[in-house]
Order: structure tokens, then C-alpha cells, then sequence
């Protein structure tokens, strides 16, 4: 088993870029940091600030929650957690 942090497929390289949170809102986690998660599964919640609506953050593939947002304020854009992947 094998966990790769760091790959060459495209828009990889940068973990600031996965997960990115869909509007600016508060983020609720779904997982806790370790969890071995499925693409489809609820990584977290983002929350609108001002209407309060959730939307979800799917996992987009198979693998290891390697970082999660601590602070439950986010950016659009910004990274709510990093699955790595197993080979």
C-alpha cells in the first residue's frame, strides 16, 4: 500500500486546490482527519453565511483525509480538506 501526497495528473500539486469550498461561508466537517473516505461521500458542509443554505463537498475520489479546516470560517476557493490517494 502506497499513499501519494504530491502527483503529476493534471491540477495536482497544490493542496490548496482540493476540496474548494463553493461560497463563502462557514465550514462544518463530515469526517474527522484519518478517516478513510469514498468518492461521493460528504467531506463537509459549507454553510451561507447569509441565508444559511448547506452545500455539501463530495469527495471526488477514493482515499485517505490527510488535512481538514480547522477554522470554520471559509472563502469561495478555498481548501476545505485533502484526500490522498492509495495506489
Amino acid at each position: 500500500l502506497e499513499t501519494i501526497i504530491e502527483d503529476a495528473t493534471p491540477s495536482s500539486g497544490h493542496m490548496q486546490i482540493q476540496n474548494p469550498a463553493p461560497l463563502t461561508g462557514l465550514f462544518e466537517p463530515a469526517v474527522a482527519l484519518g478517516t478513510n473516505i469514498q468518492a461521493g461521500q460528504r467531506l463537509g458542509t459549507v454553510y451561507d453565511i447569509e441565508e444559511y443554505k448547506p452545500h455539501e463537498i463530495l469527495a471526488q475520489h477514493d482515499g485517505l483525509v490527510l488535512v481538514l479546516r480547522t477554522f470554520p470560517y471559509v472563502e469561495q476557493g478555498e481548501s476545505t480538506g485533502v484526500i490522498a490517494t492509495k495506489n
